[in-house]
């Protein structure tokens, strides 16, 4: 019917599923009658009404339509022009919420096994609940949902193991309650990446950090001290990026981790030196370390905590004194006693010391008469004090974006 193409025509996309009901509604208001005084008056039942407020035009509905326009004279151009201008306002409303909940942020995951940080290219939008993740160093493509704290990816293209996951769905958990919030106070958020069907190559698990991308290049480092400490993505749930520098900071401060190289034969004579420190720092010092010392094929690993109220570079300072013993006469020791000892305790101090540099120089003895390495031992005692005072964590976290295999070797504290 020409007359009901004409009015389709004028209103906008979806809307005429609106107006045979703004018309009906019109008419109701206008003569105040209800939709069976509509009916009677037609002679029809105010069911064949009720079935012409169809969600899309039904031509055979057309002439009943036209019909009860000219009958009640509906005023159906007023009708278009509110119709058009409240889905004019819907879709900017509508616009404007895609917009505001759109977000892109950087995925990392760091698969602990082989040591890597694989980073992701993420783009959510909270209110459609639409999602995509790209790896940025090969392009492998991951199409989602995000619902709540939980993301489910699909791979697009299939191909195994280019993202850390293999050819399984991914999904992401979420930690925190209000991520839509998170995501716009620009906070840092944990979580896990998991594959969620098991290939051949495993079932895959990874800690997941959710990041903004406008972050410094300096903050990668803080990531990857992050991914290093197990008791930070313990504890750590969401933050901003401000707290979450305060928190890595704050635990470099009392945390250190410094890998020396050794020749192999003085290993074990180091290890049994460096042992006893944590004991001289308590009885000397009255404070309580965690010293731990593991040997290596090239080296010793040495992990050092220390009190929230005692600062790091102090017990290097403790460290040093303690190197220069080795270098000292042993019948001529200087130690210098930071706590209440009786003259017992302290003779018995003495004794050990004695005992540890005497151990030490023997074995370095030892080692020099196979394979001349004494002269160097004095060097590697060196080494050791000044990596505790160039405040830097050894890592060898291997970092995979932007096509770059980059091995970071060292964080610089800022």
């Amino acid at each position: 019917m020409k007359e009901i193409d004409k009015i389709e025509e004028k209103l906008l996309d979806g809307g005429f599923r609106y107006f045979v009901s703004e018309v009906i509604d019109d008419i109701k208001k206008k003569n105040n009658i209800f939709q069976y005084n509509i009916a009677e008056d037609l002679k029809i039942t105010s069911i064949d009404i009720t079935n012409i407020k169809t969600y899309r035009r039904v031509k055979e509905n057309d002439e009943l339509i036209w019909k009860i326009i000219q009958k009640y004279n509906v005023d159906y151009q007023k009708i278009i022009e509110s119709i058009n201008k409240n889905i004019d306002r819907r879709q900017k409303e509508e616009e404007e919420k895609i917009k505001v909940n759109q977000f892109k942020r950087l995925a990392y995951f760091y698969d602990e096994i082989n040591d890597v940080i694989y980073v992701n290219s993420l783009n959510l939008n909270t209110y459609k609940g639409n999602t995509s993740l790209v790896n940025t160093k090969n392009g492998t493509k991951y199409s989602g949902r995000i619902a709540r704290r939980n993301i489910n990816f699909w791979n697009e293209d299939n191909n195994r193991r280019k993202n850390g996951f293999g050819s399984g769905e991914l999904q992401i958990m979420l930690n925190g309650k209000s991520i839509n919030k998170m995501l716009k106070d620009n906070y840092i958020i944990s979580g896990i990446a998991t594959e969620t069907e098991i290939s051949d190559e495993g079932f895959g698990i990874n800690t997941a950090l959710i990041t903004p991308c406008d972050l410094d290049k300096d903050f990668e480092n803080l990531i990857k001290y992050f991914f290093r400490v197990k008791e930070l993505q313990a504890n750590f749930r969401a933050s901003s990026p401000k707290e979450f520098k305060k928190l890595i900071l704050n635990h470099k401060k009392h945390n250190k981790e410094i890998t020396i190289k050794l020749p192999k034969e003085l290993i074990t004579g180091y290890n049994q030196f460096l042992e006893y420190f944590s004991d001289y720092v308590k009885h000397s010092k009255g404070e309580e370390i965690k010293f731990d010392i593991t040997k290596l094929e090239d080296g010793l690993n040495i992990d050092l905590s220390v009190a929230k109220d005692l600062d790091i570079d102090v017990v290097g300072n403790y460290l040093e004194e303690y190197l220069n013993f080795a270098k000292e006469n042993i019948d001529n020791l200087k130690v210098n006693i930071e706590t209440d000892i009786n003259e017992t305790d302290f003779n018995l101090l003495v004794l050990d010391l004695k005992h540890q540099v005497t151990s030490l120089k023997h074995s370095l003895e030892i080692a020099n008469m196979r394979n001349n390495l004494l002269d160097g031992q004095v060097n590697h005692l060196k080494e050791l004090s000044t990596s505790f005072a160039k405040k830097d964590n050894v890592i060898h976290t291997q970092i995979i974006n932007g096509g770059d295999q980059q091995f970071a070797d060292k964080i610089k504290n800022e």
